[in-house]
């Protein structure tokens, strides 16, 4: 009895360039770490110093622009409904 197929019901040749293309990968992935780590230009002292720095500016900028947009659509939110208030019959002086 020949299995062609797993339960997946892929075939035997594309589960195996799945599995050689995955492997690659996983090898690429640490090859690349040790050498990125080996020839680094600064100690890992220092690059997670600038690594955490430039999150931390990163986090300010992302802060900043939200604070800013939120202002202005609450800002237009508020007046349309205080223009709809002065419209409507809730809102007029008497």
């Amino acid at each position: 009895m020949k299995l062609e197929k797993k339960q997946t019901g892929v075939p035997k040749k594309i589960r195996k360039k799945f599995d050689r293309i995955f492997l690659g990968m996983i090898f690429g992935g640490a090859i690349g770490s040790i050498l990125g780590i080996t020839l680094a230009p600064k100690s890992g002292k220092e690059t997670c110093k600038v690594i955490s720095k430039k999150i931390s500016e990163f986090r300010k900028k992302i802060n900043e622009t939200l604070k800013k947009d939120t202002k202005k659509k609450s800002k237009s939110f508020f007046q349309k409904i205080i223009s709809f208030l002065k419209k409507s019959k809730i809102f007029k002086k008497k």
